[in-house]
């Protein structure tokens, strides 16, 4: 059996991640290793966790989830990223496709 993949969940809102870490956690391939309330927190824990995946706010605090994930992506994160938002805006979704090369998607 293949170890879990490890995954950090950053969203500046406790509840969803809460019910995100839940929903995860009832999987035996899956492990929340981290949660992050904004981006800066998202972009240290996945240097130091170094996670699979990291699910990943747009509209964070701080450092917002486009930039951090433009920053995970220059720094080199071997971290998979898998965007959620609740943006309707084309132009958020298209900058987050952006964002990372075509192989982390």
């Amino acid at each position: 059996m293949n170890p879990p993949l490890r995954i950090v969940v950053a969203d500046d809102h406790p509840m969803f991640r809460e019910g995100l870490r839940f929903v995860l956690g009832r999987e035996e391939d899956l492990v929340v290793v981290g949660e992050a309330a904004t981006g800066a927190e998202a972009l240290r824990l996945t240097r130091e966790l170094d996670p699979d995946v990291v699910v990943m706010d747009l509209a964070m605090p701080d450092v917002g989830g486009l930039a951090a994930t433009r920053r995970l992506t220059e720094l080199g994160a071997r971290a998979r990223i898998l965007v959620l938002t609740m943006s309707e805006d084309d132009e958020s979704v298209l900058a987050a496709l952006r964002a990372a090369p075509a192989a982390t998607w």
